[in-house]
This record gives C-alpha cells, sequence and structure tokens, in this order.
C-alpha cells in the first residue's frame, strides 16, 4: 500500500516517521515540504503515521487523502524522501481488434509496458475493481480471456454467446456482463468459478453495458446499424430479469452510470445525441446533442461526462447543466474513452489511427499520443481503478487526530500516533490546534 500527501510541512527537528504494523521504520522525513505527492509502496495492510514536532515553530503538520494498494506491492523501508514510481501507476489496457491482442499502457509515462495476445477479434474490455483481472470480449471467437495483471498473462477463456461487445464487471467484482451482439442476449459469469450462471434476453443487437455503482442494476444498450429497436434494457441482478425497457436514441452503442447511480448517460449514434435517463423512474430528462457518438464514461466525481464522436474528437459535458462545454480534437475514429482514478486524466482509444490520445482533463489538451495495435477499440471501462476514499467527518469539539482518519476501504489501515509539544489542543474553526503544533487535516 501506500499513501498520498496533499500537503506535508516540516520545520526545524520536526519529523514524520511512517512505521508498519509491528512498528518498524519505513521512512522518515525531516525538513521536508512537499504538496500532492505518493509515498513509495510498502507490504502489509497497515501503515502508522507518527508526527513529532519541536516546540519552536507552529508551521507543520500533514494532510493524506487517499490510500492505494496493489497486490504484491514492493516492500521498501530505504529513509529517503519519495519519488513516484511508474509502476506504481494505474495502467490502461487497449484491445486491439486486427491484431487480436491488448495493448498494456503505463499512465505515468504513457508507454506500452506488455502486449498479451487474446482471442479473435477483441473489442470490450473490463478491469476488476481490485486491479487483479481485466476480462477481454473476443469477437471473433465467440469468448472471454482472462488476463492476470500481475503476470500480464491470459490464465483462463470462458466461452460466451456469439459475437460479444460489451463487457463490465460487478462492482463486488464477483460477476462479469458480457453483451452479445449475435445472440441477442447478456451471459452473466461468475467470477470465481469463470462459468456462465445465467443468460439474460436483451433486445436486438446489443452492444454496450454498465453497471450500477451499488451492482442492483445493469443497462445494456440495444440497436445496432440496421436494427430499429434502439432502447435500453435494464436488468434487475438478484432475479436477472429485465425489469425496464427504455426507448434511448437512435443505434445506442456507449452507456456509463454516473457514480451516485441517479442518471445513466447513452450514447446514441443514430439520432447525433447523448440520453440521460434517471434511474429511478427509468425516463429520459434530457438530450445532448453530439455528432456520431460511440464511447462514453463518467468522470469519478460525477461532473463531467466524455464523449467519443465520429468527428474525431471527445466532446465534454458538464453534468450541472447538461452542456458541451469542450471540444477536444484526437485521433482518427475514436472508440473506447476511460477515466484515470484521479480524474486527471482521459484516454481515448483512436481505431482509424492506431492510437491512444492523452488528454489532461484541467486543460483539455493533448497531451501525449500513445501507438496501439491495430484497430484499437477498448470499448468499456480499460483503466484499472483505486481505492476509494471518503473524506475525513468534521466534528463539532476538538478530538485525537485518529478521529479524523478517512474511512478507507479493502481492509486497508491508518493509524496515527501523537507526539505533539505544547500543551493541551484547542478547536478553532473546526481544527484542532495544540500549541504551537498545527495539523494541516
Amino acid at each position: 500500500m501506500r499513501l498520498h500527501f496533499t500537503k506535508l510541512e516540516l520545520d526545524f527537528d520536526d519529523k514524520l516517521i511512517l512505521l508498519n504494523k509491528d512498528g518498524n521504520k519505513l521512512v522518515t522525513f525531516k525538513d521536508y515540504n512537499n504538496e500532492d505527492f505518493w509515498t513509495e509502496w510498502y507490504t502489509g495492510n497497515t501503515i502508522k503515521v507518527k508526527l513529532e514536532t519541536n516546540r519552536y515553530e507552529t508551521a507543520y503538520g500533514f494532510k493524506i487523502d487517499q490510500v492505494e494498494i496493489r497486490t504484491n506491492p514492493e516492500s521498501i523501508s530505504m529513509d529517503i524522501k519519495e519519488t513516484p514510481s511508474s509502476s506504481s501507476a494505474p495502467f490502461a489496457y487497449i484491445t486491439n481488434g486486427g491484431s487480436n491482442n491488448v495493448s498494456v499502457i503505463d499512465t505515468v509515462n504513457n508507454t506500452v509496458i506488455a502486449v498479451v495476445d487474446v482471442g479473435s477479434d477483441p473489442f470490450g474490455v473490463a478491469v476488476a475493481p481490485d486491479g487483479t483481472k481485466v476480462y477481454v470480449a473476443n469477437m471473433g471467437s465467440n469468448n472471454i480471456s482472462v488476463i492476470d495483471t500481475a503476470t500480464n498473462s491470459v490464465t483462463d477463456t470462458i466461452d460466451a454467446g456469439i459475437n460479444p461487445r460489451g463487457i463490465a464487471v460487478s462492482p463486488d467484482g464477483t460477476k462479469i456482463y458480457v453483451v452479445n451482439s449475435a445472440s441477442n442476449n447478456v451471459s452473466v459469469i461468475d467470477t470465481v468459478t469463470n462459468n456462465v450462471t445465467a443468460s439474460v434476453t436483451a433486445g436486438g443487437i446489443p452492444y454496450g453495458v454498465a453497471v450500477n455503482p451499488d451492482g442492483k442494476k445493469v443497462y445494456v444498450t440495444n440497436g445496432d446499424i440496421g436494427n430499429e429497436n434502439n432502447t435500453v434494457s435494464v436488468i434487475d441482478t438478484i432475479s436477472n430479469n429485465v425489469i425496464a425497457t427504455v426507448t434511448a436514441g437512435g443505434i445506442p452503442y456507449g452507456v456509463a452510470v454516473t457514480p451516485d447511480g441517479t442518471k445513466v448517460y447513452v450514447a446514441n449514434w443514430g439520432s447525433d445525441n447523448v440520453s440521460i435517463i434517471d434511474t429511478t423512474s427509468n425516463n429520459i430528462t434530457a438530450r445532448v446533442n453530439i455528432t456520431k457518438p460511440v464511447g462514453i464514461t463518467v468522470s469519478p466525481d460525477g461532473k463531467k461526462v466524455y464523449v467519443t464522436n465520429v468527428s474525431n474528437n471527445l466532446s465534454v459535458i458538464d453534468t450541472a447543466n447538461n452542456t458541451v462545454t469542450a471540444t477536444v480534437n484526437v485521433g482518427s475514429d475514436p472508440s473506447g474513452v476511460a477515466v484515470t482514478p484521479d480524474g486527471k486524466k482521459v484516454y481515448v482509444v483512436n481505431s482509424g489511427s492506431n492510437n491512444v490520445s492523452v488528454i489532461d482533463t484541467a486543460s483539455n489538451i493533448v497531451i501525449a499520443t500513445v501507438p496501439a495495435g491495430n484497430t484499437p477499440r477498448a470499448f468499456g471501462q480499460f483503466i484499472s481503478g483505486s481505492v476509494s476514499t471518503s473524506a475525513a467527518p468534521a466534528g463539532p469539539e476538538c478530538k485525537e487526530i485518529k478521529d479524523y482518519l478517512p474511512v478507507y476501504t479493502n481492509g486497508v489501515n491508518l493509524n496515527i500516533i501523537n507526539q505533539i509539544a505544547g500543551g493541551h489542543p484547542t478547536l478553532k474553526d473546526g481544527v484542532c490546534f495544540g500549541p504551537p503544533a498545527r495539523l494541516f487535516w
């Protein structure tokens, strides 16, 4: 695991020490001031943070806003200052339909670090929530390739329906939903056994798929070129039955759900717009005009929707008012699109130019172009995620620092050990002060 600091400020004789669960020192920061940096990776699921301060200055403290975990992290125990390493980044997995493989991109330096052979004509792709597996829908060989991300090798192949395209993983990682375009159904696969446990009839020529964040509903777009169904099937994941059918727009392709689960965005290639579905009523509440939209995704904070389209650009939709606020030129025939877990970069897969455009979300500028294989598509959530966090709770009275810890998931523990000089803490503007110490938490 590793920690992300948004602020670390130490003065004369101050120390911030990270220790493992047994109290062994991992790293010490001394006379060090920095903002927005990651620590190195350390083994185990517990890190203790110990702040030692002096009695002479007041400008010191720290703020931690994120924790990440990964399989078999490197153990680093040297007493050094952190510099980010490329191995700690999320990875992008790009399906190449024309070369029957997957390009693995390191999102720190935007280089291809591996190429994994899969089935015939790979199309859809989905990364497991814990980042340990990648599932690839092979449209030409009617099966799913399971990639182990630790070794970048295929560990299993699962039979699906005919021409599988869209694929998604449930939030708890226990199920895969595969859209079979020529079978007009959705295969439900158990990720423990890698067996198909159910088959759900969808509309005509289904294409894209997305799962609600609570895992209770699955949304499937129906209606490829030559089919006039043009609907979204809503599947209940408990009964594996279609519980609603929503008329979306002409030839719906991409589909994405907001992080709070209240809205579904559908890219309607045939009617040149994006439909917004209210997940409570299953009604269309708005439409945004975009020429021939294909792939679609929502930012981690739910404030932006990114849509690829036939005009060789990426449209940025503001979800507050459902208007297009920016248009970014990318490569030829863009298809899949995904956002990094921190929301800072968008990756657009360009099928016609055999590359991937990397866009900075703050400036909406292409900052890198990464070569891929032949006819890349990467239709789905192709970037590995990170541990989700919540903000530290505020309190009306002064508490110990541990009471202000964010709530982390996946068995991660973060302990604070106080050694702060200068008497009893007091409360000011909701922040605990203990003269002369100030903690930026």
